[in-house]
Parts: structure tokens; sequence; C-alpha cells
């Protein structure tokens, strides 16, 4: 189900799990991995990019991109390689389990 227009992917998680306990207890089970899966929507979001623009930057296939989003599939360790290089991201795991994908500034705004 995609989130209503003007929604972010987080927000609509959030909500969906204030409406929702089994949605809320599934969260919580699964956090590690919706996590990254919100982390790679917002970071793909902020780089202005489609999935269809991150599948023909990064190889991997548009719908695999779609299933890593949704979190109904995890990536590889070689696909999130692909994605992270396609993003100009990073990924940091902590001990903890917190996951953060920080992006690096493009490479022509360092040129300046």
């Amino acid at each position: 189900m995609k989130p209503p227009i003007g929604t972010s992917h987080r927000q609509y998680v959030s909500d969906r799990a204030e409406r929702d306990s089994a949605f809320a207890e599934a969260y919580d089970a699964m956090g590690v991995e919706l996590e990254l899966a919100l982390q790679l929507v917002e970071a793909r979001e902020r780089r202005g990019m489609t999935q269809r623009d991150l599948a023909a930057a990064s190889g991997v296939k548009q719908p695999m991109i779609a299933r890593i989003e949704r979190a109904s599939q995890s990536p590889g360790p070689a696909t999130l390689v692909r994605l992270l290089r396609a993003l100009q991201a990073s990924l940091h795991i902590e001990r903890d389990g917190r996951v953060a994908i920080d992006l690096a500034e493009p490479a022509e705004s360092r040129a300046l």
C-alpha cells in the first residue's frame, strides 16, 4: 500500500502503527529491516531519484528495489553496496541495531 500523497514513508509507517496494533507489533519484530527500508527510501527521495532512476544507476532491477523499500525482501550485501554506491551514500550500523544512511555531498558540489 502506498502512502497518501504528501505523506512521507516514515510518517505513513508511524501513523499506521498508531492505528493498527498488529502492524505495530510486526514493525517492532522487524525493526532493523524496516528502518533500513525507510532509510533507503528517504535517501533515494533526498537524491530526487525515482525507483527507476535508482535501478538504472545501480543495476538493481526496479521490482527488487520496490520489495526492498517495502521491507518484504532484505538486500544482500552486494545489492546493498550497489544501492549505496548509486545513492553516493554510506551505511552506519550501531551495536544496538540502529541504522543510518548518510548521503555524501555530490561530486559536482565539492568541486566548487
